[in-house]
């Protein structure tokens, strides 16, 4: 029988109910953008290390533990459909959500606002918006919401108080869109168990007790397209035969590239005056700390992970703005002297169904102090800060330094 096309493969993923158990049912699926690489799924033959008597002697190798690794990327794409009525949480969301930590939706549903002012908008929904979370408000050219994302403090019956302001006092009847969020957990070090099967035209696999050993996030700059970057270890493998491709069905939402119907809120932590940043460059650099725990009572006679612990985290921030005309004080060479916490909301762009926003809320000056820099030819200035946890201990949503929202 001929080998079939490479290129065929399918990606499902499941919630352990123990570390690495014996069961192969999936419910969620993702669409990647290109082929996993299935020699990552290894076990390796020890060397027998024994003494012969003759010359050409030799002994045969010892099965040892499994080692795996395997990396995917998607697109990383809205919530796929309009989120201002009821909103469940999408399976990109929830698996970004177990390799950071956190996911849910920001509210069961969307809604409307009545009025109020550019930070307390009001709303026809009492009390349904998660504090920390994101939303999205209102369309392009609409003068209040323009279809980007907020950054919500608190939603006390119907007063929505907002981290950052619209451009203007919310019109009666403007759509206030729920959001799926993923974002870092402080609250514990444990880590869920995920499996994975891996389908392809041909051989087909079960990866059991799963654990982030990596997350990445590219394409954020104007004109690209944004893709979340992924890299697992596993405890054991199995092979599997089943229909190939069966259920999950995964999701094939469209992305959007990074366009100018959005944009970038950037200012002092605890102001929410809207002020707006032209981004010429912007990446996040995440570094995941996850430790995996060796030991016994394990399911495979050749497993030696038996869990996973989470350390410490960084996400460090980079963001390239056009160098202002000459000043004795230029703003950005004074504002690293000083290092104020700054807050920053990038919509990456506001087609419903595809938009994309990243939140950090508390930002501190890293690096070289910004001086001047040339991209495409243009003088430009460079800045790198570290994210790091909120001042709001109400959960871990309120405290988290990066918050990615989908709508």
């Amino acid at each position: 029988m001929a080998a079939c096309d490479s290129t065929l493969q399918t990606l499902a993923f499941e919630v352990e109910s123990s570390w690495a158990e014996s069961a192969t049912t999936m419910t969620y699926g993702v669409t990647t953008n290109e082929p996993i690489d299935i020699s990552g799924i290894t076990q390796t033959m020890l060397a027998p290390e024994r003494v012969v008597a003759r010359r050409l002697a030799g002994s045969k190798g010892i099965p040892g533990p499994f080692s795996i690794s395997f990396s995917f990327s998607c697109h990383l794409t809205g919530h796929g459909s309009t989120t201002s009525g009821a909103t469940t949480l999408s399976d990109l969301y929830r698996l970004m959500g177990l390799a950071l930590g956190g996911g849910a939706v920001v509210a069961s549903a969307g809604t409307t606002l009545t009025g109020g002012t550019a930070t307390v908008p009001t709303t026809t929904a009492s009390g349904t918006f998660s504090a920390g979370g994101l939303c999205r408000i209102g369309a392009l050219g609409d003068g209040d919401g323009e279809g980007q994302f907020y950054a919500i403090s608190t939603h006390s019956t119907t007063s929505l108080t907002l981290l950052n302001d619209l451009a203007g006092a919310p019109q009666n009847g403007a759509v206030l869109y729920s959001a799926d969020l993923a974002y870092p957990a402080s609250s514990s070090c444990s880590l869920t168990g995920v499996r994975f099967r891996i389908q392809t035209a041909d051989t087909q696999w079960v990866l059991h007790g799963c654990f982030p050993t990596a997350i990445g996030f590219s394409g954020l700059n104007p004109g690209e397209t944004p893709k979340v970057n992924f890299t697992w270890g596993a405890s054991w493998a199995e092979p599997v035969s089943t229909t190939f491709p069966t259920t999950p069905t995964a999701d094939t939402f469209s992305p959007s590239p990074v366009a100018a119907d959005g944009s970038c809120f950037y200012n002092t932590v605890g102001t929410s005056t809207r002020a707006l940043l032209n981004l010429r460059q912007f990446s996040v650099e995440y570094s995941l700390g996850v430790v995996p725990v060796m030991g016994g009572s394990g399911v495979n006679g050749y497993q030696v992970i038996t869990g996973a612990t989470r350390t410490q985290d960084t996400c460090t921030v980079n963001l390239t703005v056009d160098a202002e005309g000459a000043d004795t004080t230029p703003t950005w060479w004074d504002e690293w002297l000083s290092n104020p916490a700054k807050h920053l909301l990038y919509t990456l762009n506001s087609k419903a169904g595809q938009a994309v926003g990243f939140y950090f809320r508390n930002l501190c000056y890293t690096g070289n102090r910004p001086s001047q820099t040339a991209t495409n030819g243009r003088n430009t200035v460079s800045m790198s800060f570290m994210a790091y946890a909120g001042s709001t201990t109400t959960s871990d949503l309120t405290l988290a330094p990066l918050v990615i929202a989908g709508a």
